[in-house]
């Protein structure tokens, strides 16, 4: 599921219909009006050392009950680059909330100083509530110039985090929905060609890249990991490098070494990969990031015929046979399936630069008629070896690869 999803989701659960809503005259500190309301009074006077969370960003999306930010900066806490909050309405049945007149009144295309806080009061549904409210110190960006300079020296003055990646927004590397996406096109299309089927799945592609699985075992940080409930996947805060140097946290799904053979699989959109470089996916958007040397993948060799020559090579989005090789050789082609679809009809293409696209299984350019080779070089580290010999009229190529672990 993508993050775009998971914040409609957010913004749908916090944007319920057909309240009456009860609102309470604000009253702060100085005011000749005492506080009646509980919630009020807790969020009274939150400075710096109060806020769960401080950052800058832009409003762009709000209703009576949620408003999200396109985040540019953070101070302290932990959220998203699109982060969704209360406005300050409460659910009190099924046709009441409660308003708060000392809510903050963000405006959508706005952009503001945002301090928030936890409450010990939940929604419905057990998230807990966050809001930034007057008696703070929220305001308008182009009125926070010395508040931001007084957060820039604490951040520089501050020797720890208060949190795992406090100092960054951390951008949420959703797996990628591209499989859910074909299966519903092909259901709709059964009968429909592969090559247009391929031509509507390369441009969703593009869109929203494709699930590689990393082993990324030796970058896990030590430690309880954050396990997702009733699953036997753990959230990690991983921080990149970006093309341009800088360093940006990641929040990834993975294993952690409970695979049948040990790996710690995560899984993340990626429209490209290379040696020294991750092109990840992120809300449609494309990140350049700096390939950690411990994001491991499976590798397929093309081979000369006495299978010790190494001619070229493809990084394996996630393991697989090879089924398939270009007529000229600098193409590899592994099977594409899709959940509850017998027959997609579609390899994926892998180039040697870490290009991929999908292409249609009938087309005249790929050679897939292939034969296990029984007699190769072994190696004692690698128990799942195996070789293909590919051939087609005077064509025949030799692949190296290695068989799934099971």
């Amino acid at each position: 599921m993508t993050s775009t999803v998971l914040l409609k989701i957010a913004f749908g659960i916090l944007s319920v219909l057909c309240f009456s809503v009860t609102a309470y005259p604000c009253s702060c500190p100085g005011s000749p009006i005492k506080p009646t309301d509980t919630v009020r009074g807790q969020f009274q006077n939150i400075h710096i050392d109060k806020a769960d969370i401080i950052f800058s960003g832009k409003v762009i999306r709000k209703d009576t009950y949620a408003v999200q930010f396109e985040v540019n900066s953070l101070w302290k806490g932990e959220v998203t680059d699109k982060f969704t909050m209360s406005t300050g309405t409460i659910k009190i049945d099924e046709s009441t909330a409660r308003g708060n007149s000392c809510s903050f009144n963000f405006a959508t295309d706005n952009s503001y100083l945002v301090f928030t806080q936890y409450l010990d009061i939940k929604y419905t549904n057990g998230m807990k509530l966050l809001g930034s409210f007057l008696c703070g110190k929220t305001n308008h960006i182009q009125n926070t110039d010395q508040t931001i300079s007084d957060l820039d020296k604490l951040r520089k003055a501050e020797k720890r985090d208060y949190r795992a990646g406090s100092l960054q927004t951390y951008v949420d590397l959703f797996p990628s929905t591209i499989d859910e996406v074909l299966t519903s096109f092909k259901r709709a299309h059964p009968n429909g060609s592969n090559i247009k089927f391929a031509e509507y799945a390369n441009r969703q592609l593009i869109k929203r890249g494709l699930n590689y699985r990393f082993d990324i075992c030796e970058m896990l940080p030590e430690g309880e990991p954050e396990v997702v409930p009733d699953s036997s996947i753990a959230k990690f805060k991983i921080p990149f490098t970006t093309a341009d140097l800088k360093t940006q946290i990641f929040e990834i799904r993975s294993g952690f070494g409970d695979s049948p053979c040990g790996e710690c699989f995560t899984e993340f959109p990626t429209a490209r990969i290379t040696r020294n470089e991750v092109v990840a996916v992120s809300n449609g958007k494309k990140i350049r990031l700096k390939r950690p040397k411990h994001f491991a993948l499976d590798e397929v060799q093309l081979v000369d015929s006495s299978l010790k020559n190494v001619i070229r090579r493809w990084e394996l989005p996630f393991s697989a046979d090879p089924e398939g090789i270009s007529l000229d050789g600098t193409k590899l082609y592994i099977g594409y399936y899709l959940p509850e679809i017998e027959e997609s009809g579609l390899f994926l293409e892998l180039s040697e630069d870490g290009t991929i696209r999908f292409a249609a299984k009938d087309s005249k350019n790929i050679l897939d008629k292939s034969e296990d080779l029984e007699d190769f070089p072994k190696d004692d580290d690698n128990d799942y070896l195996g070789y293909k010999k590919f051939t087609r009229g005077g064509k025949t190529y030799f692949v190296k690869f290695s068989f799934p672990c099971t």
